[in-house]
């Protein structure tokens, strides 16, 4: 299929070079149209020669085959002055090395150019032959429909952001770059076909890295569901070798780093002789956080203290004694002696 089509795409470069010189870059000393007034030649180093130098180089390098060297050649042609037939000559530069995607739009912009123009620049044989072309590559590339969850996903398609056209998206078209939010769970992915590398990424979610290959015209389904990181904590005090308690488990003393799944967490850092700190630990997935907790000294309660108890004990024995004293009868008097005579003096209480 290759050499037959590389031979179609050689003629249609040569019929477009005539009406790309002829109608954009007239010679300078070629008169102008009757119906135009008559106009200075233009320096040789002006846009428009300039502009057909490159057509021209291009041309003969597809002569050659050479549709590398053709399609950069007839790029700087257009980024001079645009014309319809370069643009489709640089789509049959790309249809030859394989860039499809890149084609396929180059001619249908190609159609529209000449279409603006009221139709009468392309001439009708590279009109038709541009949507020959079209027709063609739609039935090689490849068609992917591509489900991928959870939703704000990024891709990139062989380190290319997609281009949207219309409700597809197609790879090969942008420069190197950065992955875009797909815009939607479900998206028509446009490729050539070949080996192709997917990179998803989102964050807070395990990057996914998928390698494919497709054949011509393959339709298939791929299906893509990322994974959530962990969280990851770094647990610490300011004291050392304090106990952690984290979810309900004891996970050993400090400092000490710790993956778990995002959520909402009991924490409880203990070391004796310090006040417990405790805190409800909220984490997402992918998040990494420190927790520092700052434990405060004790506070001692005064019952707790020796010199407190040695004095309760001082003040319970005096008690003791006092309450003895207090409740002890008074001893009775010896009895007393009348002497000589015999007198005793009785007392009587009133």
């Amino acid at each position: 299929m290759a050499p037959l089509l590389t031979r179609t795409i050689g003629l249609a470069i040569l019929l477009g070079a005539v009406p790309a010189a002829a109608q954009d870059a007239p010679e300078p000393d070629e008169p102008a149209a009757a119906e135009e007034p008559a106009q200075p030649a233009e320096a040789p180093d002006g846009p428009r020669a300039k502009a057909r130098e490159a057509f021209l180089e291009g041309t003969e390098l597809a002569r050659r085959a050479q549709w590398a060297q053709a399609l950069s050649a007839f790029e700087r042609a257009e980024a001079i002055k645009p014309h319809p037939v370069t643009t489709y000559n640089i789509g049959t530069c790309l249809r030859a090395i394989g860039a499809y995607t890149r084609a396929l739009v180059t001619f249908q912009r190609a159609l529209r150019e000449n279409a603006a123009t009221g139709g009468d620049v392309l001439p009708a044989v590279l009109v038709n032959q541009a949507k020959t072309f079209t027709a063609e590559i739609d039935q090689l590339l490849v068609r992917v429909e591509l489900s991928v969850a959870p939703a704000g996903v990024r891709l990139a398609v062989d380190g290319r952001p997609l281009q949207a056209v219309g409700t597809e998206h197609y790879g090969d078209l942008r420069p190197a770059g950065e992955g875009q939010t797909l815009p939607a769970a479900t998206t028509t992915l446009i490729l050539n076909p070949g080996a192709h590398v997917f990179t998803f990424s989102r964050p807070g979610f395990e990057p996914a890295v998928v390698n494919e290959t497709f054949t011509p015209g393959a339709r298939r389904p791929l299906q893509i569901q990322l994974d959530r990181l962990p969280a990851r904590l770094h647990i610490d005090a300011n004291v050392p070798q304090a106990l952690v308690t984290f979810g309900g488990r004891d996970l050993g003393p400090t400092p000490l780093d710790i993956a778990r799944p995002a959520g909402t967490y009991p924490l409880l850092i203990e070391k004796e002789g310090y006040e417990p700190y405790s805190s409800s630990v909220e984490v997402g997935p992918g998040q990494r956080l420190q927790i520092e907790a700052p434990l405060q000294p004790a506070t001692t309660s005064v019952f707790e203290t020796w010199w407190f108890w040695t004095a309760a004990a001082a003040v319970v024995a005096g008690g003791v004694t006092v309450t003895y004293f207090a409740t002890r009868p008074d001893p009775e008097p010896p009895p007393y002696d009348g002497g000589t005579t015999g007198w005793v003096i009785q007392s009587f209480a009133f």
